[in-house]
């Protein structure tokens, strides 16, 4: 299975051409003299204040001898116990408010998924047959949208939180090797294929449109909502010498935006998400964390307190970018840590995180 990250990804796969932009670091790397100007993260308390989560909070797990250990972490880096899920069990999403969350085995074939209530720890538990991805459907985590193989055999299904099969949106040859996007509340969801995005209805399973690659461009595929009627949608440049990547905002009438340009950081950009005082765009790299930079005059890198390469971001949550400072390559345990935008300070959240997932608004 791989992991999703408005939440993380080991690596980012685009299309057959095999590139992917891994933002684990080598074992070599440093860190800057620069460090994050927070404190150490607050000791864990059990009394969660329910009320008060909200968009910008964090569901993460740490590994422990025979389980892992499920917190729950505020904006500001306080920690709240939420108990223990199954050694292996990584998190895939978190529902709105971090009520539920649904977490999976990656690398087997027959993956087991849970289903949790974060309030009532209630678990809901099935087996996948080759799975890539899983995640909620939409913000209110009452179903599941499923990726099952990749290439020719390819399937992108609606399931319930149980596991039962309620849709299958995409069944066939044409599938790309990266994960479908839910949008528009989870009422359509944008699948990539070798050629263009196909746009499903969930409700009916029904193609309502294929939008074209844009020009010169292959090897597109989604990566997050950009706003409540745009997705952000990346891409390769076709070249035969070079694998640069360019991103796109897009809607699903097909109409869009290059929101990107030049090489950036070797293999140019790969992600990106708004800001109102100017969108954050990640440069890819083979081996090591995106570079985040702000699409502002001279596309300044973020401050993060951590040498480029070895922080690598996963939500923007209004002035807060949230990522992980990443120690090796393959990925050992990380450290959460925020950056304001605003005002340049840098927090760490949580240490020694196995897989996290950030409630994000954009959903």
């Amino acid at each position: 299975m791989s992991r999703r990250h408005t939440v993380i990804r080991s690596a980012v796969a685009i299309g057959a051409a095999g590139f992917a932009v891994a933002w684990v670091v080598p074992a070599t790397a440093t860190s800057s003299s620069t460090s994050p100007t927070s404190a150490a993260p607050a000791a864990a308390t059990s009394g969660v204040p329910w009320s008060t989560v909200h968009s910008g909070w964090s569901v993460v797990t740490h590994d422990a001898k025979a389980s892992s250990r499920l917190s729950l972490i505020s904006p500001n880096g306080t920690a709240y116990r939420l108990g223990q899920v199954k050694k292996g069990d990584l998190l895939q999403d978190v529902s709105s408010g971090a009520r539920s969350a649904v977490f999976a085995q990656e690398d087997v074939d027959n993956a087991r998924v849970t289903v949790r209530d974060l309030r009532t720890k209630r678990d809901s538990h099935f087996t996948l047959r080759t799975p890539q991805s899983v995640r909620f459907l939409d913000r209110s985590g009452g179903a599941l949208l499923v990726t099952r193989n990749y290439g020719p055999k390819a399937r992108v299904e609606v399931r319930s939180r149980t596991g039962k099969l309620i849709r299958t949106l995409y069944r066939g040859t044409q599938f790309s090797d990266s994960d479908p996007l839910p949008v528009a509340g989870g009422r359509t969801v944008v699948i990539p294929l070798s050629t263009g995005l196909a746009v499903v209805d969930t409700r009916s399973g029904r193609m309502i449109r294929r939008l074209p690659d844009p020009a010169g461009h292959h090897y597109c595929h989604p990566t997050r909502q950009w706003d409540s009627t745009h997705f952000v949608v990346s891409c390769l440049v076709k070249s035969k010498t070079d694998e640069i990547g360019q991103v796109f905002v897009s809607n699903t009438s097909g109409k869009v935006r290059k929101l990107t340009s030049g090489k950036a950081d070797g293999h140019g950009w790969w992600d990106a998400w708004p800001h109102r005082r100017g969108a954050v765009a990640v440069a890819g790299q083979m081996c090591g964390a995106g570079i985040p930079h702000r699409l502002t005059k001279g596309k300044p890198v973020l401050k993060t307190g951590y040498a480029a390469g070895t922080w690598q971001m996963v939500a923007l949550v209004g002035d807060r970018a949230i990522g992980e400072r990443v120690g090796a390559c393959p990925p050992s345990a990380r450290t959460l840590t925020s950056h304001d935008l605003v005002t340049g300070k840098n927090r760490v959240l949580s240490r020694s995180v196995t897989s996290v997932a950030v409630v994000d608004p954009r959903r």
